[in-house]
């Protein structure tokens, strides 16, 4: 196979930090969590991703050198498995584990070695594999990155692949209200999100129609409501991957999930779904992606994935139901209409 990048992609909240973790318990793959928000990395100086307005035009012949720099660095948001072929056992393993996953005592070892210091930094070379980490493929995880992912269906076939996994809207709100906007000044998460949907109404010319009109009918109102502002951008960064993601596999949309024999370079995941089978819907992205589903990484995928199911349906409990009925508003005349139906 060719392949040699894979992107996840989807909203905060959605289980793309599970799925890149699922990807991580394979020996030949990089998984790197978004470089693009650390200052030091090279993916630091891509364009904003959020909305896609054609930005990335020109980077193509940039792409593969930063694919392979990136898999030469470690940044500390990544998930950190033993279980690499480029990573050493016995002492050597353990100085590199240790490395990745205390800060302060790699602090502590910057002051002898500068470039240790700072979320992202390179690989000592005396404690991995040179060989094996070139040769390893590159799971890399962005959240909400239409720009990005649209760019890379658009120009990398059979070299790149996006995998995208999508949430109902209303987990990914009731968690996202929970967990961003605890100690937030809402009018200034509001003035934000209205300037971001203005944003996405003047640039992207190929936004669809049904979400042009409902941003510009929420716009219209003036209200300041951050729920369904950022409703609002969730279904347009995420109809925007999928309807790209559809037009290269030339498939229908409406699919729960991607069919391996039928997919190219765009894989789609519904995160239910995951949640009810993870081992199966694991065992088909390893197929695709030409990695090894042996027992470990099995084990290693249910233990991680015990209350994958209490965690998806728990929003439908504790959200109230304006903000339910708001949401089922929202998906109506969308390409998501009826994906949970």
């Amino acid at each position: 196979m060719n392949i040699k990048s894979v992107l996840i992609a989807g909203h905060g909240r959605s289980g793309t930090n599970w799925l890149l973790d699922v990807l991580d318990q394979s020996s030949a793959t990089f998984c790197a969590n978004e470089r693009n928000e650390v200052c030091q990395s090279l993916m630091s100086e891509l364009p904003d991703p959020s909305i896609d307005w054609g930005q990335y035009s020109g980077l193509e012949s940039a792409w593969d050198w930063i694919v392979e720099e990136t898999k030469h660095r470690f940044g500390e948001r990544d998930p950190v498995s033993g279980s690499k072929s480029y990573l050493y056992s016995g002492l050597r393993g353990k100085l590199l584990h240790i490395f990745r996953t205390r800060q302060r005592l790699r602090a502590l070892a910057s002051i002898f070695h500068k470039s240790l210091s700072g979320e992202e930094w390179p690989a000592p070379p005396s404690l991995v594999k040179r060989k094996e980490m070139e040769e390893a493929l590159l799971v890399l995880k962005i959240n909400q990155c239409p720009a990005l992912a649209c760019w890379l269906l658009r120009n990398f076939a059979g070299k790149a692949v996006l995998i995208h996994i999508l949430r109902h809207p209303g987990g990914v709100l009731n968690s996202w209200q929970r967990r961003f906007l605890d100690g937030k000044n809402e009018i200034m998460v509001s003035v934000n999100d209205r300037n971001r949907l203005e944003s996405i109404l003047a640039l992207d010319k190929g936004v669809s129609a049904t979400v042009k009109a409902k941003i510009t009918d929420f716009l219209n109102q003036n209200k300041n409501d951050t729920f369904h502002s950022a409703a609002l951008y969730w279904l347009y960064a995420n109809e925007r991957i999928y309807e790209c993601g559809r037009k290269i596999n030339g498939s229908a949309p409406g699919s729960r999930e991607f069919d391996p024999r039928k997919s190219d370079n765009y894989l789609f995941v519904n995160y239910e779904s995951f949640c009810k089978d993870p081992e199966n819907v694991s065992k088909k992205l390893y197929s695709r992606l030409d990695l090894a589903f042996d027992e470990n990484v099995k084990v290693q995928i249910s233990r991680k994935s015990k209350d994958s199911v209490d965690i998806s349906d728990k929003w439908k409990k504790s959200m109230p139901r304006e903000r339910r009925m708001m949401v089922e508003d929202l998906l109506e005349g969308t390409l998501f209409e009826k994906m949970w139906h």
